[in-house]
């Protein structure tokens, strides 16, 4: 369960920042920059605006990480290792996403849980609970999705893509439905162009 645990957090982990243009316009006549946001909606759940976004290219994929509460500092020092292993407590309100690094859209079916499954999809943990003796995520995570990639431009550094996924019981899906529950939630997403970072720079990889 760690292995695998660990292997998502390492790899494939989404968290996110909601940014958006606020300058007036000062003259007409100038072009504007292209607006950049990032927005969510779980059904059944009350949307929050993230206090930290990374997104970056990464061996053949993207990996969107944002956070509600924690910083970009604060939560890289947890997917740097830092994390379960470490004795740090799971931050609660995260999301972890694995999208394609083409433009186009792309249909998939599994889970992020699963390390011989796709690597794209979406992680959206909640909180911890106990399990077995040990402090487990609760939360959601895509057992199928469609991704829509519309602009990675590696010049600029710029992304845009939607997902619109079906989202499972964490506990549910790391247990193969042994625990947890068979409860199902419609997921959305759109990020739109957001900056490309080196991850695994700014963690020292």
């Amino acid at each position: 369960m760690k292995k695998t645990f660990r292997f998502l957090l390492m790899g494939i982990m989404v968290v996110s920042m909601a940014f958006t243009s606020c300058k007036d316009d000062e003259e007409d006549s100038k072009p504007q920059p292209e607006q950049t946001s990032f927005s969510y909606n779980l059904e059944g759940e009350t949307s929050w605006k993230p206090k930290s976004l990374i997104v970056g290219e990464e061996e053949g994929y993207v990996i969107a990480l944002a956070a509600k509460d924690l910083t970009t500092q604060e939560i890289l020092e947890f997917f740097n290792g830092s994390g379960l292993d470490g004795g740090v407590e799971v931050p609660s309100n995260i999301f972890m996403m694995g999208l394609p690094n083409v433009v186009g859209e792309v249909a998939v079916t599994g889970n992020l849980l699963d390390e011989a499954g796709s690597p794209y999809g979406c992680i959206f943990i909640t909180g911890t609970t106990e399990l077995m003796g040990q402090s487990i995520p609760t939360g959601w995570v895509s057992t199928s999705a469609t991704i829509n990639v519309t602009k990675l431009d590696l010049t600029a550094m710029k992304y845009s893509a939607t997902m619109s996924a079906t989202m499972g019981d964490f506990i549910s899906i790391m247990t193969e439905g042994l625990m947890g529950s068979s409860e199902t939630k419609t997921f959305t997403a759109s990020l739109q162009n957001v900056s490309l970072v080196d991850i695994y720079a700014m963690m020292g990889k």
